[in-house]
């Protein structure tokens, strides 16, 4: 008897379920959050007047530190740190 060679194919959800378990599954339980613009700039302090640091693409999975008004003071994995306007992630 041949075997039927199964394919599978990514679900448009799966990045988002795939985000969720990251940002769910911390061992230290810190609050977490993920980018969900196409990309967003991460700057120096809470307000568009300070200086980008740099940008990232949607999805990206940082720590909250803490939080002042409609900004968000983030650190990335690699311990990048910056802040971030609440509107831009999940």
């Amino acid at each position: 008897m041949l075997s039927k060679e199964r394919t599978f194919k990514m679900k448009p959800y799966t990045t988002f379920l795939t985000i969720l378990l990251i940002l769910f599954s911390s061992v230290a339980f810190a609050e977490r959050l993920a980018v969900s613009s196409a990309t967003a700039n991460i700057r120096s302090g809470p307000g568009t007047k300070n200086k980008i640091l740099f940008s990232v693409d949607k999805g990206i999975p940082f720590k909250i530190l803490k939080k002042k008004g409609k900004w968000i003071h983030i650190q990335h994995a690699d311990g990048d740190k910056g802040w971030i306007h609440k509107s831009l992630v999940w």
